[in-house]
């Protein structure tokens, strides 16, 4: 009986920690090159799951790049809080779009992302 408890357990939480498709993530600008362009550090995309956006560099709160099949959600309010979708700014790319990449500018600072990737499959 312990081991069914656990094996559900062990299935739920799999399911709320799953990566995405391979080709979904979201990069942040890290850095600037001499010249202005933009260094971006990527992350596969977890579905679900809140991710803080650092305050450092400057531009790195204004700015995104998404890649894959998802939907992106960006929010100007903090991960630990109940208000994620004040302001939030999102963008949604099919499996019929190019895995190509995004780059998204938003209209003030983010401090916090999720990726939602349930409706196109891991």
């Amino acid at each position: 009986m312990q081991f069914a408890l656990f094996a559900v357990a062990a299935a739920l939480l799999n399911r709320e920690t799953a990566t995405c498709n391979p080709k979904t993530e979201v990069c942040l600008a890290t850095s600037k090159t001499a010249a202005g362009d933009v260094n971006w550090e990527c992350k596969p995309a977890v579905d679900g799951q809140k991710e803080i956006v650092p305050s450092a560099p400057d531009y790195a709160m204004v700015q995104a790049k998404v890649c894959g099949p998802g939907t992106f959600q960006f929010s100007p309010m903090q991960c630990a809080g109940d208000n994620f979708a004040y302001k939030m700014v999102g963008e949604e790319t099919d499996t019929k779009a190019d895995d190509g990449c995004k780059i998204l500018s938003f209209p003030y600072n983010m401090a916090c992302y999720a990726v939602s990737c349930g409706a196109y499959g891991r």
